[in-house]
């Protein structure tokens, strides 16, 4: 949940922190809240802030050409909270206060761009011009990237400052700054805790406002829709696609194994078993259908690529994927093909010399 102090100028400076803190540690003592931390804004829920980074000791980069990360500001708890790992170092703590020693927090993206090969802790970076008196700070920990926009879009370099070192944050009541978004881990169903969470808050300060009160999973699923429905409809057409073919590839075969209906009573008259003579049908049906299935692999592996805009966690070139159709085209020839064989073999070889 966002909790605004926009407008209110009476929150600023040491009692916004004051009353930030107290609601962190009001909600971490409610039932069923396992964690509790604070961020400005929530990754993938639409507000992206930027800024250029330069590492200290790193050649100046020519203007217009400085190196770009997605920033935020967070408070001590606040990657438990959203179970984002923190592989190096540590995270804030009510040490990193305004007047201490400036840290950051970066994603392994960034770490990986400023200091190759190297553990970041405790290397400086700056959002300033380095080459005029910057303000240094130090990197305290390192964690896991975490995909900021969408969920297909790669993770891009990030990095996490103190709410108390942020003094954007701390001393201003405008509404693009005067707020802090609310997370909290729950062992039951989040919605359920959303009216003591509200009450702990208003406990504090009644007139507080409190606003966008929702789950992770509701903010996924409005981010997705558009990706869950256009892969609905995907799916439908798929599966329509794959009954038209399946329906063709087995009238095709049948009439074509129908058709040698003659051929097989012939064979059967000049002693060949019916065992030699359905495998013969089949080895020419399955090569029909195994090569119009190789060319259309061939295409499939192509055309998915366009799908890779509206899919997460599964390659476009999924192998489960493109396995199950031709899986299901090749067992379709298969049945178009034995059936008629087996009834040809079956039949009497002087009825089929007969037939016209």
């Amino acid at each position: 949940m966002t909790i605004s102090l926009a407008g209110r100028p009476d929150y600023t400076g040491e009692r916004r922190d004051a009353f930030y803190a107290q609601i962190q540690e009001a909600v971490r003592t409610i039932p069923a809240v396992v964690s509790a931390g604070m961020v400005n804004h929530l990754p993938v829920g639409g507000d992206t802030w930027g800024t250029r980074v330069a590492a200290e000791g790193a050649a100046l980069a020519r203007p217009g050409e400085e190196f770009g990360a997605v920033i935020r500001v967070s408070m001590p708890g606040y990657f438990q909270a959203m179970n984002i790992p923190l592989v190096r170092g540590r995270d804030f703590n009510s040490g990193d206060r305004p007047d201490g020693t400036k840290v950051v927090i970066v994603n392994e993206k960034l770490a990986r761009h400023m200091w190759p090969g190297q553990d970041p802790v405790g290397k400086r970076l700056t959002l300033d011009n380095p080459g005029s008196k910057p303000d240094w700070m130090t990197v305290a920990g390192v964690i896991r990237d975490v995909r900021q926009n969408d969920l297909v879009v790669d993770a891009a370099p990030e990095l996490y400052v103190p709410y108390l070192q942020s003094d954007g944050s701390r001393n201003t009541a405008s509404p693009a700054r005067a707020y802090m978004t609310l997370v909290a881990r729950t062992s039951a169903p989040p919605m359920q805790l959303a009216g003591a969470v509200r009450g702990a808050v208003a406990a504090i300060d009644k007139d507080v406002a409190v606003a966008q009160v929702r789950s992770a999973d509701r903010i996924l699923d409005a981010m997705l829709w558009q990706a869950r429905m256009t892969t609905a409809v995907t799916g439908v057409f798929a599966v329509f696609a794959l009954l038209l073919a399946s329906f063709g590839i087995y009238g095709v075969m049948t009439f074509v194994a129908g058709s040698r209906s003659r051929e097989i009573g012939i064979r059967v008259a000049l002693g060949a078993d019916r065992v030699s003579v359905v495998a013969l049908f089949l080895r020419h049906g399955l090569a029909l259908v195994g090569s119009g299935i190789a060319i259309g692999l061939v295409v499939s592996v192509v055309a998915l690529r366009a799908l890779s805009t509206v899919v997460y966690g599964v390659s476009a070139t999924d192998s489960l994927s493109l396995a199950a159709a031709p899986a299901v085209l090749l067992g379709v020839g298969m049945a178009a093909v034995l059936l008629p064989a087996l009834r040809a073999s079956a039949a009497d070889p002087a009825s089929s010399l007969r037939a016209t």
